[in-house]
């Protein structure tokens, strides 16, 4: 069987004229050649395309410096006048996308570990707090999320099959947060020792176990204020973080089980790091233009009669007038953005 570069080397040496056939052949082993070399198709097509460009300029400068310049001066004026522009706004658009990552950040559009997402799509609430460009889908567990309200911040927890993610998150006089991550070394069964901590009574499982156990958690986020809900979060990974969607934020929302307000969160550098810092804000049910209570995601997650079993909230399943009820199925689909509103 030939090789791509044996097939390439065999298109040179043919007659345009007589095989053409072999030629484009040797075009698309030329792709598959770059491609190998540089570990991106996107930048292979974009150097075949540059390539075809160059091949036809080099064409028909050969032909205008054998021909008279009568015939060709039309052409010749035409390209002099198309080479000079594309340089020069090519240059030029490479140059802003480098170094002001407009109108499309280069180093960005090279990558081949992001989606090729148009932030623009991003919801406001969203686009304020996130960096960076998404690297994969948006997705809620399907075992769900826990959480805990304290003074200072939240406790969360994703159920993962193999693991549990806990993540500790405070926030700060400046509006912005800081967070810490760890995995679950509590024992099931084992309830923590929590002697002199306020409101102790509140703390329970794998919350307990990291709150008690480690004192700058407790220093930093203060006394619980409300036991732990199950809730239906929304994760997606970016290029400069980890966001988190529909965080529940309201104690009163969590003693009711439908939530008013819930906080979106980034943590920066999530990937790469156990802690760091991030961004948060929070967003109030009735500044929506849609029907957000016809969502899963604003509603705690009761247990079902199995252990470890979810079900749908009942009181999504009698909202009025919803045009249709968005349960915790319709987030489980990953989509290309995260939402708090499905309609």
């Amino acid at each position: 069987m030939l090789q791509p570069y044996q097939i390439l080397k065999n298109a040179i040496k043919a007659n345009p004229a007589l095989r053409p056939a072999l030629a484009v052949v040797g075009g698309v082993a030329a792709v598959s050649i770059i491609g190998s070399l540089v570990k991106s198709y996107r930048v292979a097509i974009l150097g075949f395309c540059l390539l075809l460009i160059g091949m036809v300029l080099f064409l028909l400068f050969a032909k205008l410096s054998t021909a008279k310049w009568d015939v060709f001066a039309l052409a010749g004026k035409v390209l002099l006048w198309f080479s000079l522009l594309y340089m020069m706004s090519a240059m030029t658009l490479v140059f802003t996308g480098f170094f002001f990552e407009w109108p499309r950040a280069v180093a960005i559009w090279i990558r081949t570990d992001v989606l090729a997402y148009d932030i623009v799509r991003l919801p406001a609430y969203l686009k304020s707090i996130v960096q960076g460009v998404p690297k994969e889908r948006c997705y809620t567990p399907g075992k769900g999320g826990g959480v805990e309200l304290f003074e200072h911040g939240w406790m969360l927890v994703e159920f993962e099959p193999d693991r549990d993610n806990f993540y500790a998150i405070a926030q700060n006089p400046t509006g912005s947060i800081n967070w810490f991550r760890t995995n679950s070394a509590w024992l099931d069964g084992n309830e923590t020792p929590c002697p002199g901590v306020p409101n102790e009574e509140l703390l329970r499982w794998g919350f307990r176990w990291w709150y008690c156990t480690n004192e700058r958690i407790r220093e930093q986020r203060g006394r619980p204020v409300t036991k732990e809900t199950t809730f239906w979060p929304q994760f997606q990974l970016w290029t400069e973080g980890l966001l988190v969607v529909g965080v529940p934020t309201d104690p009163a929302g969590i003693s009711t089980g439908k939530f008013n307000t819930l906080a979106n969160i980034f943590l920066t550098r999530a990937e790469e790091h156990d802690s760091g810092p991030g961004q948060f804000n929070t967003v109030n049910a009735y500044n929506f233009n849609c029907k957000v209570y016809c969502n899963a995601v604003w509603y705690y997650v009761p247990t079902g009669p199995e252990p470890g079993e979810k079900q749908t909230n009942p009181q999504l399943q009698k909202e009025q007038g919803c045009p249709k009820i968005h349960t915790e199925q319709d987030f489980f689909q990953r989509r290309e953005e995260c939402s708090l509103c499905l309609e």
